[in-house]
């Protein structure tokens, strides 16, 4: 869980967002078969904090109802596989490309013209913390970078570049796999209490540095999540989920 050792213990007058937890459409089962009852906001939207967790309405050991994080599930996909989220962004599913992974934010080019049997096709995928600052991230990707360098001889035409993701200052980095025909593009870029990673695997007869940003642009969006100043007080929960 991003941020596990904040447990908040949160009521309605204290978000100040009108949180409720009622209805069927806020009960989640996890993958133990275990029931929580999410928290929303009036409008039927879900509560999150701001590294992406979710609310939830618990009982603790006096038998009181008590609100604490709860994390968000790895990747939620809508019934009509069009849209795929996880805990600080949303996909809407390009035309050509489908999700591949059921536990992984991963997105697969399955009509392009790198759909081959005998190769994989185009890959984006999209992974997100909050441990490190961006420029942090962004430099533990180059150590990896370094390393990689030091162990294959197809990697060349590397690119170091700034950009704008999502309407935001975002660092870049590219190389091209002499060995595929493909380049990397990695993008890292901050929002609030997180950092994204976009790492995208693409043939160069598919996309180019500018056709693959605005396809990143065209469909990912970053949530507005609450900053820490609209948090409540911490306080610590004991508390056991309803069965």
């Amino acid at each position: 869980m991003k941020k596990s050792i904040m447990i908040l213990s949160a009521s309605v007058a204290l978000l100040g967002i009108g949180l409720t937890a009622c209805g069927k459409s806020d009960i989640v089962t996890d993958k133990d078969g275990k029931t929580h009852v999410i928290v929303t906001q009036k409008g039927g939207e879900v509560a999150q904090d701001p590294w992406g967790n979710l609310y939830e309405k618990v009982t603790d050991r006096n038998g009181k109802t008590v609100t604490q994080v709860y994390d968000f599930p790895a990747i939620k996909t809508n019934r009509f596989k069009t849209k795929v989220e996880n805990g600080v962004l949303t996909v809407k599913i390009p035309d050509g490309w489908e999700i591949s992974d059921a536990n992984v934010m991963r997105l697969r080019h399955k009509n392009g013209k790198c759909a081959k049997a005998d190769e994989p096709p185009c890959q984006i995928e999209l992974t997100y913390r909050s441990d490190r600052t961006r420029d942090e991230v962004y430099e533990i990707y180059m150590n990896y970078i370094s390393k990689l360098r030091s162990v294959s001889e197809n990697i060349s035409a590397e690119k170091s570049f700034d950009v704008k993701l999502c309407g935001i200052d975002a660092k870049a980095f590219s190389y091209h796999m002499d060995d595929a025909d493909s380049t990397v593009y990695y993008f890292c870029v901050a929002k609030g209490e997180t950092v994204v990673e976009i790492t995208a695997d693409i043939y160069d007869e598919c996309y180019d540095e500018k056709s693959i940003t605005e396809l990143i642009n065209s469909c990912v969006t970053l949530k507005e999540l609450p900053s820490l100043t609209t948090l409540p007080a911490e306080t610590t929960a004991e508390a056991t989920n309803k069965q």
